[in-house]
């Protein structure tokens, strides 16, 4: 970071801290996320979530609980467990409930 931004030692820790970069440390050498500054310096825009939750999905393509699960399941559409939210992709869940297209 310090030849690619031009930053001091003490400027490094200061945005790192201020930003609260995530970081690794092997032995003596730290590693802070090259994601996270990215995006604190405004070089990339963090990227839009993937997933719908079950409430949002349910809502969108008007379907209820046991029909989304039904799809998911039958359909193989990955799932993400969040805590207690199960969260559905959105790309795959995009592409199989999409209008059939005529040609």
């Amino acid at each position: 970071m310090q030849e690619k931004f031009g930053m001091t030692l003490s400027a490094i820790y200061c945005f790192v801290s201020k930003n609260a970069i995530p970081k690794k440390k092997e032995g003596i050498m730290v590693y802070y996320s090259k994601k996270h500054v990215d995006i604190a310096k405004g070089i990339a825009a963090p990227e839009e979530p993937q997933y719908y939750t079950v409430a949002e999905a349910m809502e969108k393509f008007n379907l209820t609980r046991d029909q989304l699960y039904h799809y998911a399941k039958y359909h193989n559409i990955s799932k993400v467990k969040k805590g207690k939210y199960t969260l559905i992709s959105k790309p795959e869940l995009d592409k199989l409930l999409a209008a059939p297209k005529i040609e």
